[in-house]
């Protein structure tokens, strides 16, 4: 018998290990983001310096990185699985992976040599790919490092320059109260003073639509008015309905309003206006008040 369970329960146990991994498997991270992840970490052996410089598909915390990383170094099932999907990313994907490869101290320390007087072409890069194969990544052209060099100028980061962006940190609240510069300090107010101003001009821009929309229905009711008004109307009529085909006028205190059919006929027929499927035999009534001088609407459907 305890021969047979371990048999029965074995299966169960392979299928609850194989949808945990199915679970863990199933994150935010795509194939392009596994492979950017991955030469990240061969190119600077930092994840810090892949979090702070590599753009994935998703805005992934440091954590997140770390995590994804254990899981790739030592989840064969999973990492299997990554390197399974890699292999079907399209000629774009590889492409932009490639050319977002990070750069490597090595790589910047070989660059940073050439001087910032010179005004070296893609020639002499060339030759220092050439030179240095074995140390520059294999994506890397000539044209990649004329540009990375170039960007390493603008920065003072070449061997001939001093960093600008290095200063001395204040010990004192007053030292850094006094490198304050005053726009330093009205910026944040500045930019709710913009906010502001933005938020009032939508007001003032939907209250316009609103002033507007109003003015074309007070025109509208205008002519509909004027229309009325223009018409001449027996002595006993109370009131008028009209609609875009139907007309009725009110002579009586009481009135019905629905839909005609063969048993029930009101005074005024909505069928004629359109399809009145939802409308009621008798959808409502009016009533006319002699003493109060006043209509009242009944809804009855």
């Amino acid at each position: 018998m305890s021969a047979q369970k371990v048999i029965d329960t074995t299966p169960k146990r392979r299928q609850t290990v194989k949808h945990s991994m199915l679970e863990l498997n199933k994150t935010r991270w795509t194939p392009l983001d596994d492979v950017m992840l991955v030469q990240g970490i061969q190119q600077t052996s930092s994840i810090m310096s892949v979090f702070l410089g590599t753009k994935f598909s998703c805005k992934f915390t440091l954590k997140e990185v770390e995590e994804r990383w254990d899981v790739l170094l030592y989840n064969s099932a999973i990492s299997t699985t990554v390197m399974e999907d890699v292999t079907f990313l399209c000629c774009d994907e590889r492409s932009f992976s490639e050319k977002s490869v990070l750069w490597s101290l090595e790589e910047e320390d070989i660059l940073s040599q050439v001087t910032s007087q010179s005004e070296p072409h893609v020639q002499e890069f060339e030759v220092i790919l050439g030179n240095n194969f074995g140390s520059f990544h294999p994506t890397r052209t000539a044209n990649a490092l004329l540009y990375h060099w170039s960007l390493l100028k603008k920065y003072n980061l070449l061997c001939d320059q001093t960093p600008s962006h290095i200063h001395s940190t204040p010990t004192q609240f007053s030292q850094a109260l006094l490198g304050l510069k005053d726009r330093d300090l009205t910026q944040e107010q500045g930019h709710r003073e913009m906010a502001c101003l933005y938020e009032k001009r939508l007001q003032d821009k939907k209250q316009k639509v609103e002033v507007i929309t109003l003015e074309k229905q007070l025109a509208e009711w205008k002519v509909l008015l004027e229309e009325s008004l223009s018409q001449e109307f027996p002595s006993d009529t109370l009131a008028s309905l009209r609609g875009k085909n139907t007309r009725f006028e009110m002579t009586s205190s009481r009135a019905t309003i629905g839909r005609n059919t063969d048993e029930d006929s009101v005074d005024m027929d909505l069928s004629r206006e359109g399809p009145a499927l939802k409308v009621s035999r008798k959808q409502a009534s009016i009533q006319f008040d002699s003493d109060k001088d006043k209509f009242y609407i009944t809804n009855t459907g």
